[in-house]
């Protein structure tokens, strides 16, 4: 489960993670083929699921062909983004920004 204690200190003022932001969520995986049958698995999807998250990704990165909350992948076989903080376009980062500068 998730430490709240730790989602409230990521929101006043530290860079949030997407690993242990309680919006991440692996929204499917990969077919596993013969060319990844090697491997411990397949890599997965990450989505942000924060209700600002589209609104803030279009606002940041107006032009950009990605999906809006669309974080990365996962390594093969894991459960978590391979991203190690946040994207520039996390709701959660700006706030954080926001907080900190005043």
């Amino acid at each position: 489960m998730y430490d709240w204690e730790r989602f409230i200190k990521m929101v006043h003022g530290e860079i949030p993670a997407c690993r242990t932001c309680p919006f991440m969520e692996l929204t499917g995986r990969a077919k596993m083929t013969a060319n990844n049958r090697h491997t411990k698995g397949t890599r997965g999807d990450c989505m942000c699921k924060h209700p600002d998250a589209p609104e803030t990704f279009n606002r940041v990165c107006p032009r950009s062909p990605r999906l809006p909350g669309f974080i990365g992948f996962t390594a093969p076989g894991e459960n978590v983004p391979q991203i190690k903080t946040a994207p520039r376009w996390c709701p959660l980062r700006i706030k954080s920004r926001e907080a900190s500068h005043g």
